[in-house]
């Protein structure tokens, strides 16, 4: 989770550099879990896996409608992932 609720733990550029260090040579997705990123008070902002060139490629990014707009109750959201990736999602 980036921003993290309740701990308000950012992640930055070199955390994703050290994880993508760790998992590149295995078959490893990551789901990022970012529905703060537009509520993010830390000095860097936000930071998504998605930006991060090498990760992009095998990345799902979650985020929500619910928290950016305050729709309490409202549990709407999204995925953002390479198409490849988003195809089989879409199946599930």
């Amino acid at each position: 989770n980036t921003p993290h609720n309740p701990s308000a733990t950012v992640w930055h550029h070199a955390d994703f550099d050290a994880l993508w260090q760790a998992i590149k040579e295995r078959e490893i997705f990551v789901i990022s879990d970012e529905v703060y990123e537009h509520i993010c008070f830390a000095r860097q902002g936000h930071a998504s896996v998605l930006a991060h060139s090498d990760l992009r490629e095998r990345a799902v990014a979650v985020s929500s409608f619910g928290k950016t707009y305050h729709m309490t109750g409202w549990k709407i959201g999204y995925c953002v992932a390479p198409a490849a990736i988003s195809a089989e999602l879409r199946k599930v």
